[in-house]
């Protein structure tokens, strides 16, 4: 092999005639521990050898070079995990987002207590009411809430909370002349739910390019971000953003 490549004898060092394994990437790394493990970091080639070995018994001794888009944001959320003792939020972030999520529960709570059916639910027909405060967090004001409407003759299957909050935020654009006309209508905006959006309330979410999404509660089996669709992180889709929950 050597001599077909033509190669000097200075450099038949660096050529081997026996496979070595290594490390091949099926996807781009997205945080540096991640690139970490694909390098050939001497810092982590010894635990590699000892940790992880090929069908032949042999041990992964190299890495693969790979180029880092580093996303701040995700690099902190990372850090923290599920760390109780961490948070990628200060303390007056906190604050904020606690004000905003007793706030949407209580909305829900109290359509609640109006009535106990509620068809537009995006838990169902039998689910609880939902409510949703969509809010500029540059201002830390609402620009709109919307709960699930109690039922009267005039009301639509689609009459989700999310999709009427979204409706909503249309209105103000119209009424606010040009202050959001450059951007799509939730560009840069966060939205609060009482329950988690099922998948047609996450699409309008996702193309009208919400910013963040904070849930209390989760919605087991068809929410579209905690479940199998993972909506908020689909590469095929032309936006992604931040989704936090309860575990």
């Amino acid at each position: 092999m050597v001599d077909l490549l033509q190669l000097n004898s200075s450099d038949h060092q660096f050529i081997s005639t026996s496979p070595t394994p290594c490390w091949i990437p099926l996807h781009a790394p997205i945080t540096r521990k991640h690139q970490l493990l694909y390098s050939f970091s001497n810092e982590s080639q010894e635990k590699r050898i000892s940790s992880f070995k090929n069908p032949l018994n042999e041990p992964i001794i190299l890495g693969w070079p790979s180029t880092l888009r580093a996303c701040p944001e995700l690099e902190e959320l990372v850090s923290v995990g599920r760390s109780l003792s961490l948070s990628c939020f200060s303390e007056l972030e906190l604050k904020k987002h606690s004000l905003w999520l007793k706030r949407v529960s209580t909305l829900s709570k109290q359509v609640q207590e109006l009535s106990d059916i509620h068809p537009q639910s995006c838990a169902g027909v039998d689910g609880p009411a939902c409510a949703v405060i969509i809010v500029d967090p540059e201002s830390n004001t609402a620009l709109a809430e919307s709960t699930t409407p109690t039922i009267t003759s005039d009301i639509s299957w689609l009459d989700h909370a999310a999709l009427l909050a979204v409706s909503a935020v249309a209105k103000l654009k119209q009424n606010t002349g040009n202050q959001y006309s450059d951007s799509y209508l939730c560009t840069g905006f966060d939205a609060y739910f009482s329950l988690e959006p099922c998948l047609m309330c996450g699409m309008a979410l996702l193309h009208n390019r919400i910013r963040r999404v904070f849930c209390c509660q989760k919605l087991a089996g068809d929410g579209a971000f905690s479940n199998a669709s993972r909506l908020h992180v689909q590469e095929q889709l032309n936006h992604r953003f931040r989704v936090f929950s309860p575990p």
